[in-house]
């Protein structure tokens, strides 16, 4: 490929600054290729994933799967696109409830960890195991989406960053139909 012929002349090259702008700059081959290092750069401090690692054990005590939701509402909520990607409580819930019945998930093995810049109504979802995260801090919940099995959520490059880290699905809330049958094989990280 010649992407590949660029990419070996650029780190042979001493010269090794390069520039680029763009919402829709995009290197899935250097995401792939460097993900170990990617990593490495970005990870939390020791106290953060020590505080994660507590989290996701205890509720693995109880539970088979943990399903990580992020809410994004702040902004969403009437800012951005009028609302287009701002989601309630209410239609998060029905969501999780189509996840659970197109996934055959087992409810009383499955756990919905939520993620969101605003405290949720968790009353809403008294028929599901939930807990949200206490929000104080940004980094934290983005690590613990990625120590989740899959994340469920706001159109939102927080959510995909998460499911890059934790190399797991994730799955967009859409205001339509969710076309379930596109997930449906997605093990890990995509594009």
């Amino acid at each position: 490929k010649n992407t590949d012929i660029f990419l070996d002349e650029f780190e042979k090259n001493k010269n090794k600054k390069i520039y680029f702008e763009g919402w829709m700059f995009r290197s899935p081959e250097g995401l792939k290729k460097y993900r170990k290092e990617i990593k490495k750069y970005f990870s939390p401090s020791p106290d953060i994933e020590n505080k994660i690692d507590k989290t996701i054990k205890e509720i693995r005590k109880n539970y088979s799967e943990i399903i990580g939701v992020h809410m994004r509402q702040g902004d969403y909520k009437n800012k951005l696109n009028g609302g287009k990607y701002y989601f309630n409580a209410l239609e998060a819930k029905d969501i999780l409830e189509e996840y659970i019945k197109k996934y055959n998930k087992n409810i009383s093995k499955t756990f919905f960890l939520f993620c969101s810049d605003e405290k949720v109504d968790m009353s809403v979802f008294s028929n599901l195991n939930v807990k949200q995260s206490d929000g104080k801090n940004a980094v934290e919940d983005l690590f613990l989406l990625s120590s989740t099995d899959t994340i469920i959520g706001s159109n939102s490059t927080y959510g995909a960053l998460a499911s890059y880290f934790g190399d797991i699905p994730f799955l967009v809330f859409d205001k339509n139909e969710i076309d379930w049958n596109y997930y449906k094989d997605k093990n890990n990280y995509f594009e």
